[in-house]
C-alpha cells in the first residue's frame, strides 16, 4: 500500500457550501513531482484550494523515467504492453497504477471537502517528452474517475493532448485568457501573419525541495490554451547548497538562452520552495545577468498562491469546458487544432535539457 502525506487545506465543515452547488462545481488536479494539488471552481469563477497530497517515491521515479525516454519509442512500447496485458480489474500499466494512486488520493481528499463523490476532473502535468494523455486516461480510470480532456483533438488522432502545468499556471493567474468564458471566438485575434506581434511571453519556474522545471512559454495570440513550451529541468537536485545553486543557474538559464529573441514580460513562480534562499539568489542573479546583458527589461515576478495556482488554473479550464464544450479547440493557421499541431512541432523541435542522477 502506498503511503502519502496528506495536508487538508479546508475543514470538512466547508462542505455545506459546496453541496449547494454540487452539480456546478468543476475539479482540477495538478500532478507535480513532489506532490499533487486539488482545487475547485464555482460557476461564478471563484476558485478554492482543496488539498495537497505528497507523492510516493515510486511516483517520483515514474515521473523521472517519463522525463528521460525518447517519447516515440516509449509510447509504442507502452501501448503494445497495455494492449497485451490489460485485463478487467487491473491497471493498464504500472505507470497507470502509480499515477492513479496519487489521483485517487486527490479524489478522496476533494470528496471530503465536497461531501459527495467526485466523478470527473481535469489535470495538468509537467511537460515531459514521454508523458502522454493515455497515461492520464488509464490512471484516472484506475482511480475510478473520468479524465476531462481540456485540449481537444480536432481532426488529429495522434500526438499529445495534455494540459501542461504552464497553461495551468497562466489560467490560475487569469493570464492570456479570453474574458468571454462561453465564446472564445468573441475575443479579437490577429491575422495569421501578424500573430507573433501579439503573443504573450512568459518565464515559468516550478521549484520544490528536490526539483526545478523552467520554461520559456509562448501563449500564441494571447491564448493560454495555445502554448509552446521550451523547457529545461532537473528532477534530482543536489542537497549541497553550493552545488544546488550551480544546478539551478544552469537550468534557469537554458530556456532564456534558447529563446533569447522572444523576451518574457512576466516570470511566474510556482512550487512549495520558491522562497528558498539558494533558489532566490540563483533566480535573481540569472535574470539580472541575462536581461542586463541583452539590454532587456527584467520581467515582473508573479509568485502569489504558488502551491495551488496550477490546480486552480486547471479547475478554471474545467469550468470553461462545462460552459463551452468547444473551449479547448481552436482553428488556426497551422492546422485544424492549433493547440495540437503546435505541440507536435514542439515535440520535434524544442530545446529540452534533462538532468538526473
Amino acid at each position: 500500500m502506498l503511503l502519502f502525506r496528506l495536508s487538508i487545506v479546508f475543514a470538512a465543515s466547508s462542505c455545506v457550501r459546496a453541496k449547494r452547488n454540487q452539480e456546478e462545481i468543476s475539479v482540477g488536479f495538478n500532478l507535480g513531482i513532489s506532490y499533487g494539488t486539488a482545487a475547485i471552481a464555482y460557476p461564478n469563477g471563484t476558485h478554492v484550494a482543496v488539498a495537497k497530497v505528497g507523492s510516493s517515491n515510486e511516483y517520483r521515479q515514474t515521473m523521472l523515467r517519463l522525463s528521460e525516454h525518447p517519447f516515440h519509442q516509449l509510447y509504442r512500447e507502452s501501448r503494445a504492453h497495455q494492449q497485451e496485458h490489460k485485463r478487467p480489474g487491473f491497471p493498464a500499466s504500472d505507470d497507470a497504477r502509480v499515477i492513479g494512486a496519487l489521483v485517487k488520493s486527490l479524489k478522496e481528499e476533494t470528496e471530503k471537502l465536497l461531501c459527495r463523490e467526485v466523478i470527473a476532473a481535469a489535470a495538468a502535468v509537467p511537460h515531459f517528452p514521454a508523458l502522454y494523455d493515455r497515461h492520464l486516461y488509464d490512471a484516472f480510470k484506475h482511480a475510478g474517475l473520468q479524465y476531462l480532456e481540456i485540449m481537444q483533438r480536432g481532426n488529429y488522432d495522434d500526438g499529445t493532448f495534455l494540459t501542461f502545468e504552464t497553461s495551468a499556471a497562466l489560467a490560475g493567474h487569469g493570464l492570456s485568457l479570453c474574458t468571454n468564458t462561453t465564446d472564445r471566438e468573441a475575443c479579437p485575434r490577429p491575422p495569421p501573419d501578424e500573430h507573433h506581434n501579439q503573443d504573450d511571453i512568459y518565464y515559468v519556474i516550478d521549484y520544490t525541495d528536490s526539483s526545478i522545471l523552467a520554461y520559456h512559454t509562448i501563449a500564441i495570440s494571447n491564448d493560454a490554451y495555445h502554448i509552446t513550451d521550451y523547457p529545461a529541468f532537473n528532477l534530482n537536485l543536489s542537497s549541497d547548497g553550493r552545488s544546488r545553486e550551480m544546478e539551478l543557474r544552469h537550468i534557469l538559464l537554458g530556456p532564456l538562452q534558447r529563446m533569447h529573441y522572444r523576451v518574457p514580460t512576466k516570470a511566474i513562480l510556482v512550487g512549495n520552495s520558491i522562497h528558498d534562499a539558494w533558489f532566490r539568489a540563483a533566480l535573481n542573479e540569472t535574470m539580472e545577468s541575462f536581461f542586463n546583458s541583452t539590454k532587456k527589461t527584467v520581467p515582473e515576478v508573479v509568485e502569489s498562491d504558488a502551491q495551488f495556482v496550477q490546480a486552480k488554473g486547471v479547475a478554471e479550464f474545467a469550468r470553461r469546458r462545462r460552459l463551452s464544450p468547444e473551449a479547448g479547440s481552436r482553428a488556426t493557421w497551422n492546422g485544424p487544432s492549433g493547440v495540437i499541431s503546435q505541440q507536435k512541432v514542439l515535440m520535434r523541435d524544442s530545446y529540452t535539457e534533462v538532468t538526473w542522477s
